[in-house]
């Protein structure tokens, strides 16, 4: 299998769909639902495999990628990368309640 190497951490992309576009992911039953606060983002994905997270934040017209990776994030997590708490405390709230849906 070859690997790629993943995108760099503050890339930037006009949504987020089209960072998901443009990077390898599983292809076939790849989902993502997305969990938005202000300027911040959090992407569940899953695949056939595979699954995670990524968070992003919003600079001006773009989504730009800050950290993700396989497994979950918590709230000191999204606050290592400099999200307000209760902006995290929100997002994992949101995410959780949909995981549960």
């Amino acid at each position: 299998m070859i690997q790629m190497p993943p995108p760099p951490p503050h890339a930037c992309y006009r949504s987020i769909p089209a960072y998901y576009a443009t990077n390898p992911h599983e292809r076939i039953d790849f989902h993502t639902k997305v969990y938005t606060d202000g300027a911040y983002a959090l992407v569940h994905w899953y695949g056939l495999h595979t699954g995670g997270e990524t968070l992003f934040r919003r600079r001006g017209t773009q989504w730009c990628r800050l950290t993700g990776g396989g497994g979950a994030m918590d709230v000191n997590w999204l606050v290592k990368y400099g999200v307000p708490r209760a902006t995290a405390e929100r997002l994992i709230a949101r995410l959780e309640r949909g995981a549960r849906q």
